[in-house]
């Protein structure tokens, strides 16, 4: 019988499987809303692997699976997060390499890609089938869309709803936006 990591993991590489259809059709939110539900399970997944010796190398490719999911979502800085908490733990040899390799793609990433900005504004609008909070932005009175993960949308709208808030964000060279922190405005 399989354990519980195992068949999540397992689900994840079906989401992964979902996703890369969904690219090759061009349906890009499907894809990327496959990647994150695949990095969801995944992290849960390698936080899951018991530490020690024994599990050294399921652990270190657990890592490496999550962190290349978060590269696929764009989600640089989760990636970031999860390779230096794989080279943390003592990686398995046979996967260390690899893991030096995606923080270098990440780092290259980031510098292309990324603007880190912070946005305040009140909350309007969500749109929960594609993981979004719309934010009248106080500058300028135009709304902006941010991407949120899927676990925390329902939380952020029950908590700021119609409230200013001040969001920590990633802009995208396309202007896509995604969540990194929340707060209420000072």
């Amino acid at each position: 019988m399989k354990n519980e990591l195992t068949i999540m993991h397992e689900i994840a590489m079906e989401f992964v499987d979902e996703a890369r259809l969904a690219k090759q059709r061009g349906d890009h939110q499907t894809t990327r809303l496959f990647f994150q539900k695949a990095l969801s399970l995944e992290k849960i997944v390698v936080l899951g692997v018991p530490k020690g010796d024994t599990y050294r190398l399921t652990r270190s490719v657990f890592f490496r699976s999550a962190a290349s999911l978060a590269i696929n979502c764009a989600c640089y800085s989760e990636a970031m997060k999860l390779i230096e908490l794989a080279l943390e733990s003592k990686p398995h040899p046979a996967i260390l390499p690899e893991l030096k390799e995606l923080k270098v793609l990440v780092q290259q990433q980031q510098n292309l890609t990324e603007e880190r900005k912070e946005i305040t504004g009140r909350l309007v609008a969500a749109d929960l089938p594609n993981h979004q909070i719309k934010i009248q932005v106080d500058k300028n009175n135009e709304f902006l869309s941010i991407e949120v993960p899927e676990d925390l949308l329902l939380q952020i709208v029950k908590s700021y709803w119609e409230e200013r808030i001040t969001v920590d964000s990633i802009i995208q060279a396309d202007g896509s936006a995604f969540l990194q922190e929340v707060k209420l405005a000072a």
